[in-house]
């Protein structure tokens, strides 16, 4: 799948997922229900010079994000959302 613009496929982190990250979660002090990881990231929004902007995200950075931010999009039976840019709060570093 290509995404678009400046949007990213994410899948949110259950529990499991964010004890083997405990750590970070600690660190950020975020809700566990706002982690999840770039599926993957857009090529960044067009600037009115025709030059892309990049994202500040990659392919399997783990993000925070707003609350209930994205739209569901079912992919083999898993859950993964479509976000913009602007619901990635924080790129964690791991």
């Amino acid at each position: 799948m290509q995404v678009n613009g400046a949007r990213a496929l994410i899948k949110r982190l259950d529990a499991q997922d964010i004890q083997s990250k405990l750590i970070e979660v600690i660190r950020y002090e975020a809700p566990p229900s706002q982690f999840a990881v770039i599926i993957e990231a857009g090529n960044g929004d067009r600037l009115p010079s025709g030059v892309r902007r990049p994202l500040d995200f990659k392919k399997g950075d783990m993000v925070i994000t707003k609350p209930y931010c994205g739209a569901l999009v079912p992919i083999d039976g898993e859950e993964y959302f479509m976000v913009v840019e602007e619901d990635i709060l924080a790129v964690c570093e791991v």
